[in-house]
């Protein structure tokens, strides 16, 4: 009995009436699970809006993966998140198996562990990777490497080793199984799994194990080749392989039997109708798109036929190659020895094709599915003008609540498995919540009661997509490093100070005061040594000169004694002034006083030489630096 039978014995509908199960979309309805996974192939391949919707809506979660666990601690929570991203792009993952689970309402998925497949001689035990084997090694059917050893001559079967990788090395990958080639042993009360392979008919893989590749001799687990080998279904282990499963009405339990249902199931007619619609579109274009044109002699009402006295042959080649001629050089004159009549037929496909009705039967196949519009026209204006956007975006996460609750079951499975490979800590791994769309308003409330410290932080920070204890860390981290680049910065300072100080090199004025200081007080003090400055003498360039007056009071030896010493003292000052300054003074000494000019620039001669003179003798005994 068909399936329109069941349905008309079952609610006792009258034949003599139409049954309104009779119909069309009815008739294609999918009688198998694969038949169901057909239909989903067909959609998701070929109709772009309907998988690009899909991919859109499925993409809304994905926002950042969260650890947690009862010993973990915020240092190790972002090193458990960092080696993740490491090992492997769970978002992508994720987003992946989310289009499976909404495209064909199951996913399944293991964790690949990779290893490394060895061969060894059983005679003198040289060992090495199958990889680098292949040209001394035959695969039979019962599973056996045979070959000759390439070091010895034994000749037999090779012992095979599987190691997995170092923890360093180790990247699992996720693979992802082909629905249609799995098998489901459901318990309906415990609604515990039994899940398998089909491998005779998975045959990509099957084939390639059975026809001894090496690729998949290297890379395919023990067990599966062994299960290839007899042409057998290959039965994972339990907890090895994560089935996610559409949920479905308690009355097709029995018949799905611990398979899900792929969404667009619950608006089948109108998938159908998608399909047909499709077709009837192409046909459309390809027949009424392109205009056809033809030409005829024309016949006048009441006047005879021209054709009566024309052959038609002749006729067609005429116009033939009228219209080369036309096709060659457009503005050339044409002549004809009889009227023609030009018809266009076809050409109407924009009037014929229903682009309302596809349109509508779209919308109404994604509405069925949970998916807005507004995720297939990529806009952002709110799903009802009555409800706006931030309710609109909250019914849509609400109504999609399962399909979030199984990424997060599955992250936290897959996240473990890495943790067993990596002796890690067990912890339970989720997606973020999507809160970008939550009422401003309460947004706003929400921080300002944080401010006041009427709520917690987190209650606040979770409002706009924070995470407060890992905001906590960013700051004292912030604070710390501020701290860090201060002391940087003032050590820097401090360095080029001091490379600044040592890199000034005193001049000879100065350098020979020093020396005569250090003989000071070498000496104990005393007198000032000849040449040198006075005691507590005046700083360099900074006191005035004293007083230059040309008279001479008492005898001319008092008077030349006085101009000498006068002399001494200003060439004292201005031995230690910069060069500039003690320019500037002489010339003003000169025009005052020609004579004391000429004793101070005398004894400025000599100091000079005596400081050179002195210099050197403490250079020779080591008590001044050559540099």
């Amino acid at each position: 009995m068909s399936y329109t039978g069941i349905q008309d014995a079952v609610i006792g509908w009258d034949s003599e009436v139409s049954s309104p199960f009779s119909k069309l979309t009815r008739r294609v309805y999918p009688r198998t699970i694969r038949e169901t996974f057909a239909w989903g192939e067909e959609l998701w391949m070929h109709h772009g809006m309907y998988s690009q919707s899909i991919s859109t809506a499925v993409r809304y979660f994905m926002t950042e993966i969260d650890i947690d666990g009862d010993d973990i601690d915020f240092q190790s929570r972002k090193n458990y998140i960092d080696q993740v991203r490491k090992v492997f792009d769970i978002l992508e993952e994720l987003a992946t198996i989310g289009d499976d689970y909404m495209a064909f309402g199951n996913s399944f998925t293991t964790s690949y562990r990779p290893f490394q497949r060895t061969l060894s001689c059983r005679k003198c035990g040289f060992r090495a990777p199958l990889k680098q084997m292949h040209a001394f090694y035959t695969f039979s059917n019962d599973g056996v490497f045979k070959g000759q050893c390439p070091t010895c001559s034994y000749l037999g079967a090779f012992i095979r080793e599987d190691t997995l990788l170092p923890k360093e090395k180790m990247k699992p990958k996720v693979t992802r199984w082909p629905p249609q080639y799995m098998m489901i042993k459901y318990h309906p009360l415990s609604q515990r799994k039994i899940i398998a392979v089909d491998l005779p008919k998975y045959t990509a893989l099957s084939e390639g194990i059975r026809n001894g590749d090496t690729l998949f001799l290297e890379d395919t687990p023990w067990e599966i080749v062994q299960a290839a080998l007899k042409n057998q279904q290959f039965e994972f282990a339990e907890g090895e392989i994560f089935h996610m499963a559409h949920p479905v009405a308690a009355c097709c339990l029995p018949n799905l039997k611990g398979w899900g249902l792929p969404p667009f199931m619950a608006d089948f007619e109108t998938a159908v109708l998608v399909t047909m619609l499709d077709k009837y579109v192409e046909t459309i274009l390809v027949e009424y798109l392109m205009p056809f044109r033809v030409l005829s002699p024309s016949a006048a009402p009441g006047q005879q036929d021209i054709m009566m006295n024309v052959n038609m042959s002749d006729f067609s080649a005429s116009v033939m190659d009228m219209l080369r001629r036309h096709r060659k050089n457009p503005t050339d004159w044409n002549m004809l020895p009889y009227p023609l009549d030009y018809q266009v037929m076809g050409g109407e496909a924009g009037n014929l094709v229903p682009v309302e009705i596809l349109e509508h039967f779209e919308m109404r196949l994604l509405h069925s599915m949970g998916i807005p519009p507004e995720f297939y026209k990529s806009s952002i204006q709110g799903f009802s003008a009555t409800a706006g956007p931030v309710i609109g975006f909250k019914m849509f996460e609400r109504t999609w609540q399962h399909f979030a609750n199984e990424l997060n079951k599955w992250a936290t499975w897959q996240i473990n498995i890495l943790g067993d490979l990596m002796s890690w800590e067990n912890v339970n791994a989720s997606l973020k919540p999507v809160s970008m769309y939550e009422d401003p308003e309460i947004r706003s409330v929400k921080l300002e009661l944080s401010a006041a410290g009427r709520i917690s932080d987190d209650t606040a920070f979770r409002a706009v997509g924070l995470d407060s204890e890992a905001e906590r860390h960013k700051r004292m981290d912030e604070e710390e490093q501020g701290m860090i680049d201060s002391e940087d910065r003032q050590r820097r300072m401090d360095e080029r100070a001091a490379n600044t100080e040592a890199a000034r090199v005193p001049g000879p004025g100065e350098q020979m005061l020093m020396a005569q200081q250090a003989q000071q007080e070498a000496a104990g003090g005393g007198g000032m040594p000849p040449g040198g400055a006075p005691p507590g003498g005046a700083p360099p360039g900074g006191a005035p000169m004293p007083p230059m007056g040309g008279g001479m009071s008492g005898g001319g030896s008092a008077s030349l004694d006085d101009l000498l010493a006068q002399a001494d003292q200003i060439a004292q000052q201005l031995l230690v002034a910069d060069s500039m300054t003690r320019q500037s003074q002489l010339r003003q000494l000169k025009n005052q006083n020609e004579a004391l000019h000429a004793q101070v620039k005398a004894r400025l001669s000599d100091l000079e030489q005596q400081g050179q003179s002195q210099g050197i003798q403490l250079v020779r005994s080591g008590q001044l630096p050559t540099e």
